[in-house]
Order: structure tokens, then sequence, then C-alpha cells
């Protein structure tokens, strides 16, 4: 896993080092967008979908709970044609209440945080249509951030925090490294607005995102009497307690969870450097609808 984080994070640094330093250097020096913000080269980004886990306590589509709610707040900066640097920061829920094994009896529900940056790689030139900004475009994402989490699961009616209880005798964080991923397509409603259809998968660096893992404790070792029931729900179906030792969960894979969003993205306006007069202030979003022949005659009478 650690190997993995290292590929993917070189790989980036040198595709978008490799493609956009001195494409974004002609870019600011050119005369046709010289002092403008020509690609819409910062966005501010909200949007809001779904999470849906995948863990211990569901590997198939039999077990799925329903998806739950997540919320988006992100940057963006435009670094040429193809690539965007993002930042993303994001509030999101999971949960399972059907274990796959029934005997098992576990389930939980969790509100996370994520914060993470990475690229934006876009499929199509983002000025594709000689010159004229495409309408729509499917890109590809990557980066490498933190989620927290802190699960939770309801025992007669009250809800409790999962890892104080210790369930399996691990002092487990509650922060971990995550590897996001996926995809998207963003569509232009304006010149200062795009509409985004984003899906994606994090890895992630923890396997106690739902508080299962390992093998049972001893019930007599908890100081807790709902910790002791938290840590074994088998006894709630009628079945005899858990032999301390056995198995509770996998730990040889990690958890993950996917996330979908919509997504509004403004892109912010800029100035023409030197102090232009509100007449003639513009974005490089604007100019870049115009034909390449009106663009010439709009330049030569602002120089």
């Amino acid at each position: 896993m650690k190997l993995l984080f290292k590929v993917v994070v070189v790989a980036l640094v040198c595709l978008v080092a490799n493609d956009s330093f001195g494409q974004y250097d002609r870019l600011k020096k050119s005369k046709l967008y010289s002092g403008y913000n020509s690609y819409g080269l910062i966005k501010v980004v909200v949007g809001g979908g779904v999470g849906m886990y995948f863990g211990d306590l569901c590997t198939n589509a039999d077990c799925m709970s329903s998806p739950s709610w997540s919320l988006n707040f992100g940057m963006q900066f435009r670094l040429n044609d193809r690539f965007s640097l993002r930042a993303d920061l994001n509030a999101y829920t999971i949960g399972n209440d059907k274990d796959q094994y029934e005997k098992r009896n576990l389930t939980f529900q969790s509100t996370n945080y994520e914060l993470w940056a990475g690229a934006d790689f876009d499929i199509l030139p983002y000025a594709a249509f000689r010159g004229a900004r495409a309408p729509l475009i499917p890109y590809i994402y990557a980066g490498i951030g933190v989620t927290y989490f802190d699960p939770k699961a309801t025992y007669q009616g009250s809800t409790y925090r999962l890892r104080p209880c210790q369930t399996e005798g691990v002092a487990y964080a509650p922060v971990a490294l995550i590897l996001p991923f996926g995809g998207g397509v963003s569509y232009s409603i304006g010149d200062f607005t795009d509409i985004s259809l984003e899906l994606g998968y994090r890895i992630t660096t923890t396997d106690y995102l739902d508080d299962v893992s390992t093998v049972y404790q001893d019930n007599n070792t908890f100081g807790d009497p709902v910790c002791a029931a938290l840590a074994d729900r088998s006894q709630e179906l009628g079945y005899e307690p858990a032999a301390e030792g056995s198995q509770r969960g996998n730990p040889d894979k990690n958890d993950g969870y996917f996330l979908g969003a919509i997504k509004v993205e403004i892109t912010l306006p800029n100035t023409r450097v030197g102090g232009a007069s509100k007449k003639n202030k513009s974005s490089g979003a604007h100019l870049s609808k115009m034909s390449k022949k009106y663009r010439r005659k709009m330049m030569k009478r602002r120089r």
C-alpha cells in the first residue's frame, strides 16, 4: 500500500510538470490572453451527492445499504489545456445496517470528513474546437489526502461511539491516508459556470472505518457492559458468545468508500493587468468562446 501511494504521487508530479509549466508560461505571456484569466484559471466548486462504504461488513451488492449523503467544497487551478490542480474538502456519511454474515450481526454508521489535493486530466482539450471552449469535457482525477472517521452503532435505542470501546482491543487512530481517484464529465452552461457529474473511489490505509478488522476479545475484559455488547452482537440473536480469538473481520484488506457528486463550478473572473476600465474587463472564459477573427480585432483595439 505504501509503495502504491509513492508510485501514484511520483507519477502525478511527473505528468503535471512535464506538460504544464511551459504551456502555462506561454499562456500568461501570450498577446491574446495577456493579463486575463484566460482558461478560467481559478474555480470555486460546491456540490453534493452520495457516499457508500465497502469493507468487512459488506463485500458484495447483496448487503449494501442505501447510499447516504455527501457535501463538497473545492478549488481548482487550471495549468493548461489539459491539466488542473485541485483541492477538495468533503463531508460524507457511510454505514451498513445489514451484516453480510447474519450471525455476526454487526452494524455501524459514521459521519466523516476528508481533505485531499490532486490533479484533473481533461480527455478533451479545454479549447478543443478552433480555440472555442469545449462544451462537454470528460476528465479523470487522482490525488492524496486524509480522512477523519468516527464509527458509531445503535444499541437498545441509543447511539454509541465504537472507537473508545476498543471492541477488538486495538486503539486505532481516527485519521487515515486516502488515495482518491475517479472521473467525471463537466458541462458548460455559461461563460463562468459549469455543471459536473463526478464518481470516485477512495483507497484507505485503515481497516477500521467500520470498527471491524481482526478477532473477538474476551467479553469479561471490557469494563463497560455496553462496550462488551457492542463487541459481540451475535448474542442479540440468541447465539452463544463468540470465542476469544475467533475471527471477527478480515485484517488482510483495508476498507474503502465511494463518493458520487453533482457539482457547480464557478470561474472567478479576472481583470486585465494595468487597471482596465470596467467596460473592458473580461475573462478568458468569455474570450475563449469568441471566433479567432473577432478576438484579433478586439485585441488590436485594446492595444
